[in-house]
């Protein structure tokens, strides 16, 4: 089965639920008013645990990459796509690049789109680790299992951890990744 297959098919992750502790850094994370990297790191870290992968480097650095071209009706620069995250893997250097500044006004991301971009990056890393694949696919599979991982983060905190989770509503729409 070629690696698009195999992501498309795999739709589940290999855990049933993530650790408190990431759930806990999941909700506080993202209700704050900024996100540092020593944060993206720690909930990055809990994550991997949870999902028994390795930790794998976060960096929170630089401007998003984007693409622009001009509309010819108003002869205004229109932005076509942005790069909300990167994940690197070379050999002894695999890491994950969220941009801090957006592409355009150059403003810091927020925390809960620097935390939505650690998620998708985090799945191209669990892709490598768990599917074995050579290149990670942008599949319905890919993004189902992202949606299930923000699901699990989501779910409750109280003792009542069977309780129904919510459900999330998709993908920010711009997600590319970029090369490193």
């Amino acid at each position: 089965m070629n690696d698009y297959e195999k992501s498309k098919r795999t739709v589940k992750l290999n855990v049933k639920k993530v650790s408190k502790r990431a759930r806990e850094l999941y909700a506080k994370y993202r209700e704050q008013d900024r996100i540092t990297e020593r944060q993206l790191q720690a909930l990055a870290n809990e994550i991997c645990k949870s999902l028994r992968i390795p930790q794998i480097k976060v960096m929170f650095i630089g401007r998003q990459p984007a693409t622009f071209k001009m509309n010819p009706h108003s002869h205004q620069t229109v932005t076509t796509s942005k790069t909300l995250g990167s994940y690197c893997r070379e050999p002894f250097n695999t890491s994950i690049i969220i941009y801090r500044y957006t592409a355009v006004k150059k403003k810091e991301v927020s925390p809960k789109t620097a935390i939505n971009a650690l998620l998708h990056e985090i799945m191209h890393h669990w892709d490598y680790e768990k599917l074995r694949v050579k290149k990670s696919k942008h599949t319905s599979g890919f993004y189902q299992r992202i949606s299930l991982l923000k699901e699990m983060l989501s779910s409750p905190l109280e003792s009542g951890d069977n309780q129904k989770q919510t459900r999330w509503e998709g993908l920010h729409p711009f997600y590319i990744d970029a090369k490193c």
